[in-house]
């Protein structure tokens, strides 16, 4: 369901993208983010959360049988959370007019339907080669995770053929490929 995954974040941003002409990034594996450049005083990147998704899957004899996929994309400004207010973004806020959220969901349906089309006729480079292209972060961004019971630190340094994130570590040794847990990102 990585691919699964990989594939809702591309039709989610080419969406965004026929139906406002904005267009977002990926954050690995899942976020649509917005950013903004280093703050000055941390010189760390400033990235609003403009959505994200998440795929479940169903395995059948060790198979997988089904995957329900979830897209949240923030169309109007709302009440956020408090835990999300300070990170969070919306497209209204970022085009700086409305924005059809019926416009944007028919956008996404359309374009997940065509990625899952493709994928499952063999497509999973050409969709790999679009979310990188989207991701510019999967590429010497700077990242921390947990590594047993300690805090890991590396640069991310691309994408595996099956979705996961690529990271060379900071004390060296081999890559590591993330494909699942919480990666902090600097």
């Amino acid at each position: 369901s990585t691919l699964v995954t990989l594939m809702a974040a591309v039709a989610a941003v080419e969406a965004v993208t026929s139906s406002t002409g904005f267009t977002p990034t990926i954050k690995w594996p899942n976020d649509l983010i917005v950013e903004r450049g280093r703050t000055p005083a941390s010189g760390q990147w400033e990235r609003r959360k403009l959505g994200g998704i998440l795929a479940e899957g169903a395995l059948s004899d060790g198979a997988l049988q089904q995957v329900v996929v979830g897209i949240g994309i923030n169309v109007a400004p709302g009440a956020y959370p408090a835990e999300v207010a300070g990170i969070a973004t919306n497209l209204e806020a970022e085009v700086g007019r409305p924005v059809d959220g019926f416009a944007v969901f028919a956008a996404c349906r359309a374009a997940l339907a065509r990625e899952a089309e493709a994928l499952f006729a063999g497509g999973a480079d050409d969709l790999l080669r679009r979310w990188r292209a989207h991701a510019p972060s999967a590429v010497g961004g700077r990242v921390a995770w947990m590594d047993g019971s300690h805090k890991a630190t590396g640069v991310t340094a691309g994408l595996s053929a099956a979705g996961a994130l690529i990271v060379e570590p900071d004390l060296g040794g081999a890559p590591v490929h993330l494909v699942a847990g919480e990666v902090e990102w600097a």
